[in-house]
């Protein structure tokens, strides 16, 4: 008896299964709210500093800027937030200046130089004052006293290197700073004879070099400087994170979300660019609509088992609720046969 009520139940389910009834389909995850884009300023350990414009709902990596100073440089970071509404920033405007203290002397050096260049050039062609060549002879002694500075200052710095006490970087930026300081006294003395005894007109073309070469690195770090002014590429709530990576300024476009769902790779095969789906929020019991956008192409392991992370866009006039915290959902693909169904549901791992 019991024999054939096995084969009964068997038959049922074999009519059942072939039966024109359709069952909802739906795959159990958790969902990560996130905005569709990002913007990320963040600050390495070694200095350099990434602007990052991320798409969330591709992946991908829409703009990248890096910033690198010099080993030793002194950098300071300044935000430019509104103080009634420091939490919002706006698209196209200016909230991070980045100042290195070593491009602001840089700048200066250059610019003290070409005005002595500038003003040797008057004196070839107008005639020196008494007072001009005392202001060139003072500015040769400055430049000996740096000399002689920069020289000690090698000379220890070599010593150090020498007793490998010191790394090789910084005994390059001591012997680069001596050299300078040697270049710098050559052209002030060279200075001071040309105001002295004046210049043939090929004389005047070298000094018109001179001036030339450096408006163009003048200007050059001065474009370098604008660069160091970060302007947001998108409008979106304003925070500031801490990680194991250092610091990072985070501007996020929330006004289009995407939702993150893990899905198991048995079950990526019926998931495709572009499809409808159904999401419910189990803590709240919402129902979201979406387009199934994108689906990561690398499989990363989750609770043990191998899943692919796919995104998906509600569709407008849903909300969902904020932040990044995982939400247990239901991930509804329709509705299938009650033979497909089986066949979705019962097989080898």
């Amino acid at each position: 008896m019991k024999r054939y009520s096995g084969i009964i139940l068997l038959l049922s389910l074999v009519a059942l299964a072939m039966a024109p009834i359709q069952v909802p389909y739906t795959i159990e995850s958790v969902a990560v709210v996130v905005p569709a884009r990002e913007w990320r300023v963040s600050t390495e350990a070694n200095g350099l500093i990434t602007a990052d414009l991320l798409d969330r709902q591709s992946g991908l990596l829409m703009n990248s800027i890096q910033l690198n100073f010099e080993r030793g440089d002194q950098v300071h970071i300044r935000y430019h937030l509104d103080d009634t509404h420091p939490g919002f920033v706006a698209e196209g405007e200016k909230v991070i200046t980045v100042e290195s203290a070593e491009l602001e002397q840089r700048i200066i050096q250059l610019a003290s130089q070409l005005l002595v260049e500038e003003q040797n050039k008057r004196a070839l062609i107008t005639g020196q004052k008494r007072e001009l060549i005392k202001q060139l002879q003072a500015e040769v002694e400055l430049a000996r006293e740096n000399l002689s500075l920069q020289q000690k200052n090698f000379e220890r710095i070599k010593g150090l290197y020498e007793g490998k006490v010191v790394a090789l970087a910084e005994f390059e930026i001591a012997q680069t700073a001596f050299n300078e300081a040697q270049a710098n006294v050559g052209i002030a003395e060279k200075a001071v004879e040309v105001a002295r005894t004046g210049e043939k007109a090929e004389t005047i073309a070298v000094a018109n070099a001179r001036i030339n070469a450096l408006k163009s690195e003048l200007e050059f770090l001065r474009r370098k400087k604008q660069d160091y002014e970060l302007v947001c590429p998108l409008s979106g709530s304003a925070s500031y994170l801490t990680d194991a990576q250092g610091t990072a300024f985070v501007v996020r476009d929330t006004a289009q979300l995407t939702l993150q769902i893990p899905v198991r790779m048995r079950d990526r095969q019926f998931l495709v660019p572009g499809q409808p789906v159904w999401v419910k929020i189990r803590e709240t019991g919402q129902q979201v609509r979406a387009t199934l956008t994108t689906i990561e192409t690398e499989p990363r392991l989750l609770g043990g088992q191998a899943a692919v992370i796919v995104n998906t866009v509600p569709a407008k006039g849903q909300h969902l609720p904020q932040g990044q915290f995982p939400l247990r959902c239901e991930l509804r693909l329709g509705k299938v046969t009650i033979k497909e169904f089986l066949r979705r549901a019962i097989r080898w791992q």
